[in-house]
């Protein structure tokens, strides 16, 4: 029997831009506030650095290592900046350690050595993978990595995978391409097959990106994407494709904008990141033609020992959209303490707030193990932290559907278990505004 494509997503809905502008507030807050998170109070050395010395990169080009500095050759450094450039050099995730000090030359200069630990780059890697945030979806299969390609920290990734959402996939990824041009390049080609969230018939994708984008500075950079995707159903489902026939494709257009000033990208103590993203689809077709927005702005403010983080995360779609790319609360985004419900809708309001406690302060150790080598067993890391959280977020499709009566909320605390290469192992406890509780566990920073 054929299914009645349902009215949800046959006709098109404004933005209710109205309550939205209010909630772009606090994404300008934070713009403002960035430059109070970067100028602290700082601490000058008295000798300019006359040289630079990097010591234990023996696949790692100096020059990734070098552009990531803060402190140049000639410089007076700041204690700030050497703090910055350790933790810029931690966030390219091609070492488990980074060190910085200065060591006198003479009584004019001094030498910065830059000492690093590099970790295992290139291996065949078994895929085990939670999909959604949901302990129920799993992925397995088999995979080779290499996350510094030449040593340029660029990034490859192939593989095939059963289980949720079966398939296979190829990504390449070069942060640095042009050298003086500061641009960057990538492609990326995947076949999966899936149910529909919500719906009883099976998608089946063969999608594809090119991207090109450019680093404006330390902090700024931005990339242009072409998006194409294939999709096709059974002829008894046509009924759900715009086209209405058995295979359409969504071909699109999308620009992203970044700001990200977080000391540290896995589990940031300061700083601010802000990413926004504009795709327009339905180049060249006639269906399918809608755009989607997206803001997703973080800032984290220390206090003491402590870290204070806010997200507000937003997501708008607008024109005709097909039933397989409407946003959903409840997968990809969740609200903790309402972890296992899930809405479906056009547009999203999501806001969260989390307090970091350190219990246990990061600690490195080095170990042995068979068949591995010993430069990717040392320096490994392992700290604890405690965590105060709460979220609360909203769905909608119509416009009367945006009412406080509509918000779900949450609120818990946590364990963070700061580990080598996952970096972070989170269980926590969290309740719904009717103190039902629930566990979560998952792997990750939650924001």
């Amino acid at each position: 029997m054929k299914p009645e494509a349902r009215i949800l997503t046959q006709r098109s809905y404004p933005v209710n831009f109205t309550s939205a502008r209010f909630l772009l507030l606090p994404a300008l807050f934070i713009a403002v506030l960035c430059s109070a998170v970067i100028a602290d109070e700082q601490t000058a050395h008295n000798k300019p650095i006359s040289t630079i010395v990097i010591v234990g990169n023996e696949v790692t080009d100096e020059n990734v290592i070098i552009r990531e500095l803060t402190v140049q050759k000639g410089a007076i450094p700041l204690q700030e900046e050497l703090d910055e450039s350790r933790k810029r050099l931690l966030n390219l995730r091609l070492f488990t350690r980074v060190d910085l000090y200065l060591v006198p030359q003479n009584e004019e200069a001094d030498i910065l050595i830059v000492e690093v630990t590099e970790q295992w780059y290139f291996y065949p890697v078994p895929i085990l993978t939670m999909r959604e945030r949901d302990w129920k979806k799993w992925s397995y299969g088999l995979a080779v990595t290499h996350s510094n390609f030449r040593g340029q920290n660029e990034k490859f990734w192939a593989g095939f995978w059963f289980g949720y959402r079966p398939g296979f996939g190829i990504n390449f990824q070069d942060q640095w391409a042009g050298d003086s041009l500061h641009l960057t390049t990538g492609f990326s080609f995947n076949k999966t097959t899936f149910n529909h969230r919500t719906l009883d018939f099976e998608e089946r994708h063969l999608s594809g990106s090119l991207s090109v984008g450019k680093w404006w500075n330390l902090y700024l950079n931005s990339d242009l994407i072409l998006l194409i995707d294939r999709i096709s159903v059974d002829q008894d489902y046509v009924s759900y494709m715009r086209s209405g026939k058995e295979t359409e494709y969504l071909i699109g257009i999308a620009g992203v904008l970044r700001f990200d000033t977080r000391d540290l990208y896995s589990y940031p103590s300061r700083g601010a990141f802000i990413r926004l993203y504009a795709m327009h689809n339905g180049v060249f077709q006639k269906y399918n033609r809608y755009q989607q927005i997206d803001l997703d702005t973080r800032m984290f403010l220390p206090a003491y020992s402590t870290t204070f983080g806010i997200r507000i995360f937003q997501s708008y779609l607008i024109g005709s959209v097909p039933v397989y790319r409407l946003n959903y609360l409840g997968f990809g985004e969740r609200i903790r303490g309402r972890f296992y419900e899930f809405w479906e809708g056009r547009n999203i309001n999501l806001a969260s707030i989390e307090f970091r406690i350190p219990v246990i302060p990061v600690r490195y150790f080095s170990m042995n193990l068979p068949f591995i080598p010993e430069a990717y067993t040392r320096n490994l890391k392992l700290g604890l932290n405690f965590g105060i959280f709460a979220d609360a977020g909203i769905i909608w499709t119509d416009p009367h559907e945006y009412a406080m009566s509509n918000v779900k909320s949450g609120f818990g605390a946590g364990l963070h278990l700061r580990l080598p290469y996952i970096e972070v192992f989170r269980i926590d406890y969290a309740f719904d505004p009717n103190w039902r509780g629930q566990v979560i566990v998952e792997v990750g920073v939650s924001f």
